[in-house]
């Protein structure tokens, strides 16, 4: 087998950061592109592209279509593209990544070599490696020289900020080592015993794979989750095939003790939705049998591990160590509290309402799970539920309201070290963007929608909510919903006669909303798409009326977290014994008066 040997080089460096490489031959560009992230410490959270100037030719990720395309003119090839025949013929070319920023990384390939590994290696580096969304190299060396001088205006800040990942000590064996096991170049080369390995591992999955067949039947059932930070539209349908057989006839469960043996069983769109999860690329080209192994060693590293587990709340982990415990497929707890974990690949569910959690999982983590780790996950799970009650009652928050409501529910959290846990936890905490120094909707975001939230806000008083209202908007992602939308779930399930899982999303989805500021024409939207019909005026005033109720209670981001019925009560004087407006049965001092 052969390779190239690349040399790349940070642009504008001084001294230069470079990294000495060699890959396969048969290496495409999105492997390349991995590489790259790899070997310079970047998260792969920004676009990217290959350019050769002289060829007028960019190569791309074809789901990367932006303005920027449009307005290109050059030719552009797809990311599957092999590099052989095009670095041999053009040595020298450049790998811009983030487009804001402007990483500019000069590629040279020095040469070929014989090469009998299927994964790439780091043979030589210049330069630790620089932290993500720090401006571009000019603003790379702002912060190296704010961290020099004590004196600094920003030097505090800079040095909260210099300790996010992305800013320790370059590893040349750890970046090795994690080439190795990465799902895009698979698992190891010729000569070194790893393609035995790999056959002895293809052996074991079919292996799985035909018993799994055998022991399911012809029909399969799929757990379907909301894994989504809103609604049902973003709804996943996950988890363990498993037998329609009664359960007198059903063989007992086996214990799973390993994470490729779970993931055996899944499909592999849903490996790949865990893979994106954790900002894992490379792995569309991979077969299943190729995947499961290597994204099950991937979710194992320490240091992801610590990631994805280190802002899971007390209950979260409590609920995972019993589960990991109990072994085998049997678990019946709580599985609502372990449904980050599941969507982040750790644990699967079954159609009989159990949990699994894979033997190396359970000790993967109690390896983790030292006292300081338990200290850690505990503080950080504090700030991540305020950061999550914040987002859904405002829309947009920066940390300052954040501090606020940690304040209120006992967190001593403050401005500076929520702004650091947000930026060293960019693409762990799914649930919320954090762009512009703000925590943001992600519906928001996406809509551009954001900037008018806060127009509308301006000068208005801020909902404050109890820690019982942060801890279950940390926990299912919203706060009152049931009493809000069951209701409305009724009516559609008598006057429209539709399904209860439609009844229950289109319900979610209204609500969903009307939070974020909606109106009745979008309302109308949302009950053609899930095809409910008003077709008499009796089933109309029905709605209407329910609908009026729905409105004055949910609590709103252009209301800054209040509900109508609250801002009605500042204005209004109501008698405290009276019964609250919001409906909820209580005495009005005893409910929304308390607030």
């Amino acid at each position: 087998m052969k390779g190239y040997q690349l040399k790349i080089t940070i642009k504008g460096s001084k001294p230069p950061i470079w990294r000495r490489v060699v890959v396969p031959e048969q290496f495409t560009f999105c492997q390349l592109h991995q590489v790259i992230q790899e070997a310079f410490g970047w998260y792969d959270y920004h676009l990217h592209e290959f350019e050769f100037k002289k060829l007028g030719l960019l190569i791309r990720d074809p789901g990367e279509e932006d303005d920027l395309m449009e307005s290109c003119s050059c030719d552009v090839l797809e990311e599957g593209t092999q590099i052989g025949t095009l670095i041999r013929e053009n040595p020298r070319f450049i790998y811009t990544y983030d487009f804001g920023d402007a990483w500019e990384h000069q590629i040279l390939m020095e040469k070929e070599v014989e090469y009998e590994y299927s994964y790439p290696q780091v043979l030589k580096y210049k330069g630790d490696n620089i932290p993500e969304d720090c401006g571009g190299i000019g603003g790379y060396y702002d912060l190296l020289d704010q961290l020099a001088d004590p004196e600094a205006e920003e030097h505090d800040l800079m040095e909260e900020w210099a300790g996010r990942p992305g800013m320790e000590e370059y590893d040349l064996d750890k970046v090795n080592a994690n080439l190795k096991a990465h799902p895009a170049f698979g698992q190891g080369g010729a000569g070194d015993g790893q393609e035995n390995a790999a056959q002895e591992r293809g052996v074991q999955e079919d292996a799985v794979q035909e018993d799994a067949a055998q022991e399911h039947g012809a029909q399969e059932h799929v757990v379907q989750a909301h894994v989504s930070r809103k609604h049902a539209d973003h709804k996943q349908v996950t988890g363990l095939r498993d037998t329609e057989r009664p359960e007198t006839q059903r063989t007992a469960p086996r214990v799973i003790h390993r994470l490729e043996d779970l993931f055996s069983r899944f499909e592999k769109a849903e490996l790949l939705r865990i893979a994106k999860v954790h900002h894992i690329g490379g792995c569309d080209e991979l077969g299943k049998n190729k995947l499961s192994p290597a994204l099950a060693a991937a979710l194992l590293d320490s240091r992801r591990m610590g990631q994805f587990f280190g802002t899971i709340s007390d209950e979260t982990a409590a609920e995972f160590e019993k589960a990991a415990a109990a072994g085998g497929m049997e678990y019946q707890g709580d599985l609502e509290a372990l449904r980050f974990l599941h969507y982040g690949g750790y644990c699967g569910f079954t159609s009989m309402g159990t949990a699994v959690v894979p033997s190396d999982v359970a000790e993967a983590y109690d390896e983790l799970n030292t006292e300081k780790f338990q200290s850690e996950r505990h503080y950080r799970s504090q700030v991540w539920a305020c950061c999550k009650a914040a987002v859904y009652l405002y829309g947009a928050a920066d940390a300052g309201q954040v501090e606020t409501i940690c304040k209120a529910v006992g967190c001593e959290a403050d401005a500076g070290e929520i702004t650091r846990l947000c930026r060293e936890m960019k693409g762990v905490w799914t649930d919320f963007a954090y762009w512009d120094g703000r925590l943001i909707d992600w519906d928001l975001v996406q809509a551009d929608a954001y900037k008018d939230v806060l127009n509308y806000q301006k000068g208005k008083e801020f909902y404050i909510p109890s820690a019982a209202q942060v801890k279950e908007i940390a926990r299912t992602g919203a706060v009152e919903i049931k009493r809000h939308i069951r209701p409305l779930k009724a009516f559609f399930l008598a006057m429209v006669g539709c399904d209860e899982e439609t009844a229950q999303e289109a319900a979610s989805s209204i609500h969903h909303h009307i939070r974020l500021g909606t109106t009745p024409k979008a309302v109308e939207d949302i009950m053609e798409h899930f095809g409910l019909n008003l077709d008499s005026q009796e089933k109309m005033n029905g709605f209407d009326e329910i609908m009026e109720q729905v409105w004055k209670e949910t609590r709103t981001v252009g209301s800054c977290g209040y509900n109508r019925v609250e801002l009605d009560a500042k204005t209004a004087r109501i008698d405290p014994d009276a019964p609250c407006p919001c409906g909820s049965g209580k005495r009005y001092r005893q409910c929304c008066g308390r607030k």
